[in-house]
């Protein structure tokens, strides 16, 4: 860890001078490393399937593509992946997060020699990379579509809310018993308005 000191300094320091916290100079330090190939291609994968019902959620996530020294397709790591909903009253859609299920594709990793290109690597994988959103459903029936783009480079899929979908709810395991009645009166208040709170901060503002 001692050999690590200088370098945590000098991304302290440097995110100092640029107005960034060390954890967000560590992400863009951990992606340029990790990848240099320029974006050709996007592509989008709902998890599990692009069929919702209305008001559940679904995942997105954005595969993203560059080429090799061979000229190959290859899956490549960035942070600047942007989602939206097109359309008025089309659902919403949260901020970018790192998808959470098991990889189907692996990602081209350029020669590094050392272990600090190992520690650039893991560092993108673990905190930098933010390839997925969570796609929240409206209560009409329909044909919605969800669009990605990164590095100038767009992609859409188109997401069909129908009350045939299979659920996406996860089945309760675990029953309380009943809560005794509150007698706070400001509880009532915040029942009504931190459902909105929670979605101001959670999902990005149309």
């Amino acid at each position: 860890m001692r050999r690590f000191a200088p370098l945590l300094i000098c991304v302290c320091f440097a995110g100092a001078v640029f107005g960034q916290s060390p954890l967000e100079t560590l992400r863009e330090l951990a992606v340029s490393k990790a990848s240099k190939l320029p974006v050709k291609e996007l592509r989008l994968r709902a998890d599990p399937d692009a069929k919702v019902r209305p008001l559940e959620t679904v995942v997105v996530q954005a595969l993203v593509y560059g080429e090799n020294e061979a000229g190959e397709a290859v899956r490549i790591q960035t942070q600047s992946i942007a989602f939206r909903v097109d359309g008025d009253n089309a659902g919403h859609i949260s901020k970018p997060f790192r998808y959470q299920g098991q990889e189907q594709e692996n990602f081209y990793r350029p020669e590094t020699s050392g272990l600090l290109g190992s520690v650039f690597r893991q560092g993108t994988v673990e905190y930098a990379l933010q390839d997925s959103a969570l796609y929240a459903a409206p209560d009409k029936p329909g044909k919605y579509k969800v669009t990605a783009s990164a590095d100038g480079v767009e992609a859409s899929l188109e997401i069909e809310v129908s009350a045939d979908a299979p659920t996406t709810l996860v089945a309760e395991t675990t029953s309380f018993n009943k809560e005794p009645q509150d007698r706070d009166r400001y509880r009532a208040l915040a029942e009504r308005y931190a459902p909105f709170i929670a979605q101001e901060t959670w999902f990005g503002p149309k």
